[in-house]
């Protein structure tokens, strides 16, 4: 059912519950999983921030290559095959191009419980996707602690 699965994911903090779902089913199902992280210098910088120095990019990328190595330790410890993918832009777009591109049958994302206030400001990637998604979109919604 799913040969190719991307999985898209933010920070090493919230990706252990994706990650360990995306192992299941790509062991189950003998699929593999294609590792995704979106850099958006609009969602991360000021506006005011006109012409962003290298130094920008090359701190962003210190910091993604870290989440994505650890991700594909995760899965390879699984016995699962994997890729990963820093990409930028809009985060759902991005992750919908990559999906289109491998003909992924199944997108696998997260939830990060926000306030009111921060979810009125944060991009909504599980919500963009779910608008024209290319495929299945699975969310993984952890529960929160109280």
């Amino acid at each position: 059912m799913f040969k190719t699965i991307v999985v898209a994911i933010h920070t090493a903090e919230h990706s252990h519950e994706v990650l360990s779902h995306t192992a299941d089913l790509a062991a189950h199902f003998g699929a593999e999983v294609h590792v995704v992280t979106v850099r958006d210098l609009a969602q991360n910088w000021p506006l005011t921030l006109a012409d962003p120095v290298p130094e920008v990019f090359k701190s962003l990328d210190d910091d993604l290559q870290p989440v994505l190595e650890d991700a594909r330790r995760q899965l390879q410890e699984r016995g699962v095959r994997c890729q990963t993918h820093a990409l930028e832009g809009p985060a759902a777009r991005q992750i919908s191009r990559l999906a289109e591109k491998l003909g992924a049958e199944l997108i696998i994302i997260g939830h990060r419980h926000l306030s009111r206030f921060r979810r009125m400001l944060a991009e909504r990637v599980d919500r963009d996707l779910s608008d024209e998604p290319p495929c299945t979109v699975m969310v993984v919604v952890q529960p929160s602690a109280k």
